[in-house]
């Protein structure tokens, strides 16, 4: 629970730190399988249901929060393709995902060369490599703005930008009450 979240209004805060929940579940699985997708698709589910929750049930409590929301929805639709963060990541990961359970990232090890303090492991001919992490690249297009970015990375972006988003609702909705961070302008991306 954060410090500021008496304040907060929003019940898509509470489907905030779900998602953060489902990322760190994430971070911990060392391996391509059946619990990342799980893991995956929740967090993918939950960092889209930010906005659904936004727009079918806070718009809902009162007047202020529906102009707040609505104006945010607006802004959003006529930028589109940017926010690139929500159009070309949260919407279209979610969609693939969740209509089509298409997964659009892949995995690999990034293999060092000569271990320096750490454990070597060895190719079938006998030569030593490190594994220093998996990644899970996101699989897209070169021009993809997120193309190559591990998912985890970029999920913790869209949780960032949410932060952001929220904040700056909150702000519309309460400004003198609200001890929410300020929003960034370059959580846009």
């Amino acid at each position: 629970m954060n410090s500021h979240q008496s304040s907060q209004t929003l019940i898509a805060w509470g489907v905030l730190a779900d998602a953060r929940l489902a990322i760190g579940l994430l971070e911990g699985c060392e391996y391509q399988d059946r619990y990342w997708r799980v893991y995956w698709t929740a967090a993918i589910s939950l960092i889209r249901l930010i906005g659904d929750v936004l727009h079918k049930v806070d718009a809902k409590k009162s007047d202020t929060h529906k102009m707040a929301i609505g104006n945010h929805w607006a802004t959003i639709t006529a930028r589109k393709p940017e926010p690139s963060i929500f159009w070309e990541f949260i919407k279209r990961e979610r969609d693939l995902t969740l209509h089509e359970y298409q997964f659009s990232f892949g995995w690999n090890m990034d293999l060092i060369g000569i271990v320096n303090n750490g454990v070597v492991y060895f190719e079938e001919d006998g030569t030593p490599f490190l594994i220093d992490f998996l990644r899970y690249p996101l699989a897209a297009n070169d021009k993809h703005p997120f193309a190559g970015q591990d998912v985890r990375d970029i999920l913790n972006e869209a949780i960032l930008w949410w932060e952001n988003e929220l904040a700056g609702i909150e702000m519309k909705i309460a400004p003198a009450k609200c001890p929410c961070p300020k929003p960034s302008p370059d959580t846009h991306r």
